[in-house]
């Protein structure tokens, strides 16, 4: 189908810095330039009870205004935050296995009081066989709202590339993620691939 692609003449008129149709966002980068994207922290806003990301990587650098660290400041304490990635592919600093000096300078400082963090990681080298990954990535809000994600969680934080947002609508659609995220988490559970900070 043939259409003719929205984009507002006034970036500033943008609440979140992003072009909106009815289920999908879109950040063009070229536009805002260095204004970040905005509406994936204010889904994290949102939230009254979970959050649960479904996210290859997560960044923990040393420069806490590059790093992943920054979407806990989005978090009402009370919130129940679960993140599911991969163990690591050389693009980050270190292992998740070896994560307890990191949660221990990074990552628990930048929570807050009564915060309920568990990390969780597939190994691809070792589950499901050899060299097993997944790719795409999801943010799930309250077990209610379901958003197919088309980059890793630091393209929402930064003016770093264009990215996008999709929301699942479909009952189908939102089971069929849970499960599958539900089934992967029991999995690292199992394995004892889990880190878990509660303050």
């Amino acid at each position: 189908m043939k259409g003719k692609v929205r984009i507002n003449k006034l970036a500033e008129f943008d609440e979140d810095n992003m072009e909106h149709g009815k289920y999908y966002a879109f950040f063009h980068r070229p536009r805002y330039q260095a204004l970040p994207p905005r509406w994936y922290e204010r889904l994290l806003d949102s939230a009254q009870r979970s959050v649960d990301i479904w996210d290859p990587y997560f960044n923990y650098n040393t420069n806490y205004n590059d790093n992943d660290c920054r979407i806990f400041k989005h978090l009402k304490n009370s919130v129940k935050f679960r993140y599911l990635m991969v163990e690591d592919d050389g693009k980050f600093e270190g292992k998740v296995s070896t994560w307890e000096p990191v949660i221990a300078n990074m990552i628990a400082p930048a929570l807050k009081p009564g915060m309920d963090v568990t990390f969780a990681y597939i190994s691809p080298n070792t589950d499901f066989g050899a060299k097993w990954e997944f790719h795409d990535r999801f943010l799930i809000i309250d077990d209610d709202r379901f958003f197919l994600v088309g980059s890793s969680v630091g393209y929402h934080l930064s003016s770093k590339a264009s990215t996008g947002i999709f929301e699942l609508t479909e009952d189908e659609d939102k089971s069929l993620v849970k499960d599958l995220f539900d089934m992967y988490w029991e999995f690292a559970r199992k394995q004892k691939h889990l880190k878990r900070i509660a303050l």
